[in-house]
This record gives structure tokens, C-alpha cells and sequence, in this order.
């Protein structure tokens, strides 16, 4: 079967100093990757997998090492990406491949977490993009290999994911500490929220058409919305339900400095509730 080339990686692919590639590695799928072994020798403390040793004569011919590398072709260039700093195109690449790209490197290619998992690394920042869309793969990557800024990363997307819903291998491959953490925040943002539905709304200065018995109405009238809103109170709950249960009373009340005071106090919550932390 005929072979491919690498578009990126290909036999003119020099280093910065000039240095040309001096190593083929072909994957699977017969796409051929030219690189520079010393480039990838640095970084791993394995001799990449113990495809790569020190001292391998290269091919007397091409004058090149060549070595199949049993993994994908896009694995494999999401690979080389990371190992040579290059920006990965998240955009053309699935978070499967992403998530296999990082446990290669890792567990087989002798690579660090601080290499692959940590910013700036391009895999770092192809899973980060790709955490508001699948923010359990990401954080499950994350937590295993304890790649903090990631899996807060991460988290900041998972405040309404159900914990009941992971299994005990899910849990384990995690790690109890990420699990319990992404737990914590769930709940400290809940009762937060609870706890800040709990105060009552301050009154006006007394008019001549208000006082203080005309603004018990507004009063009980916030405090019956927030009892409500204490009921269904979660950590994932939107502001704007917040304020659309809130803003409602306006149409029962007729003080203009009432009305003042409720969009005030309206505000003033759902930014406090905006400002409350929603990472680990």
C-alpha cells in the first residue's frame, strides 16, 4: 500500500538552525511523519517508547531511521504537534483523539504531565477548548494525571453535572480527590445560593405614600420569591431565573421608590451570584 506524507512533518521539515529531519515515523495507517529524533529524545525519558534509540544507525540509503509507531496517523501528529510546541488544530481534531494523543505520551512515550498536560503546552490548550463541550473527558484526563490547571478548567463546566451518574471505575480512574473537589464546589455553590436567597430586602426611606407598613408588602412579597427560588436553588442555577423571579414583583407595586429598590436589589444579586466561585 502506498504511503502518505505528512503535510507538516514532511522530508524539508528543518529546525530552526537548519538541521534536517533524520527519522521516519510511519503510523498505522501508512502516513509517514520526518522528524528530528533528537527533538523528541529530549523530552522523553524512555527514548520515545524505545522506538527511539540513542545510538541507531540511520538507513544507509535515505540515511534516515525509519520506525513504525503503532499508533494512528492522527494520533501520531497530534503527538509531534505536542512535541514540538506546535499548535494543534482543535478544530479538526476530536477529543478522542486528544484524550488518547495525552495517555500516549504519558503512559507509553515517556513524557511528562508538565510536557503535555500543563499550559502553555499545545495539548493543553486544544483541551481546554474543547472543555465547554466535553468537560467530563476533560476533567476525568485531568484528574487522573493531576493536571490542576486543566481540571479547574474543566470543573468551571461541570457545576450541574449529576456525580451520582459516575461509575465506581469512573471514580477510581478520576481519583478521589477530583471527585470529591468537583463535589465540594456543587455543593458550597448551592448552599451559597441558598444562603443569600435567605436575606431579606431592605426598605426605603418612609413617603408620604409609603411607609413602613406599605413596604411589608414588598418585603413579603421578596421573601415568598425567594422561598421559591430556595426550593429549586442548585449550583448550576442562571441568574436570569433569578432575576426573571425577582423582576415579577415590580408589577404587583406601584412606589416608584419601591421599584427602585427591587431592580437595585435584583442587581446587586445576580451579580453577587455571577461573582461566587464556580471552579474547583
Amino acid at each position: 500500500m502506498a504511503r502518505l506524507h505528512s503535510p507538516i512533518f514532511h522530508e524539508n521539515n528543518l529546525l530552526q538552525n537548519g538541521t534536517q529531519p533524520d527519522t521516519a515515523l510511519i503510523s498505522i495507517d501508512h502516513v509517514d511523519f520526518f522528524v528530528h529524533a533528537a527533538c523528541l529524545l529530549a523530552d522523553s525519558a524512555n527514548g520515545f517508547g524505545g522506538l527511539l534509540p540513542a545510538e541507531a544507525p540511520p538507513n544507509p540509503i535515505t540515511n534516515t531511521l525509519t520506525v513504525v509507531v503503532p499508533e494512528s496517523s492522527r494520533v501520531l501528529n497530534a503527538m509531534l504537534h505536542a512535541a514540538y510546541s506546535l499548535t494543534i488544530p482543535s478544530d479538526h481534531t476530536d477529543i478522542e483523539t486528544l484524550v488518547t494523543t495525552a495517555t500516549s505520551l504519558l503512559d507509553i512515550y515517556g513524557f511528562t504531565v508538565a510536557l503535555v498536560l500543563s499550559p502553555p503546552s499545545p495539548l493543553h490548550a486544544a483541551l481546554t477548548e474543547k472543555a465547554a463541550d466535553e468537560p467530563l473527558k476533560v476533567y476525568t484526563l485531568a484528574g487522573h494525571y493531576g493536571a490542576e490547571t486543566l481540571a479547574i478548567v474543566a470543573s468551571s463546566n461541570l457545576i450541574s453535572f449529576p456525580l451520582a451518574l459516575l461509575t465506581d471505575a469512573d471514580a477510581e480512574y478520576i481519583g478521589g480527590p477530583y471527585v470529591l473537589r468537583l463535589a465540594l464546589l456543587q455543593h458550597k455553590r448551592a448552599t451559597t445560593l441558598k444562603r443569600m436567597l435567605q436575606r431579606p430586602i431592605d426598605g426605603h426611606e418612609e413617603t408620604s405614600t409609603c411607609g413602613k407598613t406599605e413596604q411589608l408588602v414588598v418585603i413579603e412579597a421578596w421573601s415568598h420569591a425567594a422561598a421559591l427560588l430556595t426550593y429549586i436553588a442548585a449550583a448550576d442555577t442562571a441568574g436570569a431565573i433569578i432575576e426573571a423571579a425577582f423582576s415579577k414583583l415590580q408589577d404587583d407595586f406601584s412606589c416608584l421608590e419601591c421599584c427602585a429598590m427591587l431592580v437595585a436589589r435584583i442587581a446587586t444579586f445576580v451579580h453577587d451570584w455571577a461573582a461566587v466561585q464556580n471552579t474547583i
